[in-house]
């Protein structure tokens, strides 16, 4: 029995070892990532760790940075979105975010693509936050939208979901809309196809390889007015899984043929 007992007490402290030896390799790695990494309390919504690259992000002293609450990472117009993305990654919904505005500690807006898991640390459920800063290339995208705006066509773009994260100014004009009453929502939600053009578009937008080949559409404004378009499907020029769409007017076109019969 005394040999048992001496066995057992000899393998719990060797893996009392093994535990502690991991949770030091882990330590290790998250302190010497490349990337930010940041762990979220998903209860308190406060930074229970955060590594050295993370605390650059941010422009945070790292023992700053570890304690703070989600409230000073964001700006507050932007803490429900937020907060309703970190939900989905908590439910495993979905578990990346592209160009998430955040705060640095100078109180100027960067954006970081995010990817998450959910870990139990210390006893409490938390978000693991890889994140990486992608302000110079959200810049760069704004001003192509810019640019996009500029020319007067009727262009949208889409996150992996399928709403509309930017339409322009031109297509805003068009269907009545203003930008609050567009984005956000999926796209088959604000172009006024009939059920048809909408499953083109739809097999267009889901085709491995980008469509090149322009689709001829039918909308429907309101007051019943008719509208032709020929609409060109792209890939996102960085991420795939979003979708540029560029319609251009072709109705003068089209009752021209109508009247040449």
């Amino acid at each position: 029995r005394q040999r048992v007992l001496q066995l057992s007490a000899t393998r719990d402290e060797s893996l009392h070892h093994t535990v502690e030896e991991s949770k030091d390799r882990y330590r290790n790695l998250f302190e010497n990532a490349v990337e930010g990494i940041i762990i979220l309390d998903v209860e308190d919504e406060h930074v229970q760790f955060a590594n050295e690259a993370a605390a650059q992000l941010f422009g945070h002293d790292l023992q700053r940075l570890r304690g703070l609450s989600l409230t000073h990472l964001l700006l507050p117009e932007d803490l429900p979105a937020t907060r309703r993305v970190l939900a989905e990654m908590t439910e495993g919904d979905r578990t990346e975010a592209s160009s998430l505005p955040c705060l640095n500690g100078e109180g100027t807006i960067i954006y970081v693509d995010v990817t998450a898991t959910v870990g139990i640390v210390g006893g409490r459920e938390c978000l693991i936050l890889f994140l990486r800063d992608v302000t110079e290339r959200k810049h760069a995208w704004d001003d192509v939208l810019s640019i996009i705006n500029r020319l007067g066509r009727v262009s949208a773009l889409t996150d992996e979901e399928g709403r509309l994260t930017f339409i322009s100014e031109e297509g805003l004009r068009l269907f009545h809309l203003s930008a609050d009453e567009a984005l956000g929502r999926p796209w088959h939600e604000t172009f006024p196809l009939s059920d048809e053009d909408r499953r083109r578009l739809a097999a267009a937008r889901s085709t491995p390889e980008p469509q090149r080949t322009p689709l001829n559409l039918e909308l429907v404004l309101p007051g019943d007015r008719r509208c032709f378009m020929k609409a060109i499907v792209l890939d996102h020029p960085r991420d795939a899984r979003r979708t540029v769409f560029f319609l251009d007017d072709v109705t003068e076109l089209h009752d021209l043929r109508q009247r040449l019969g």
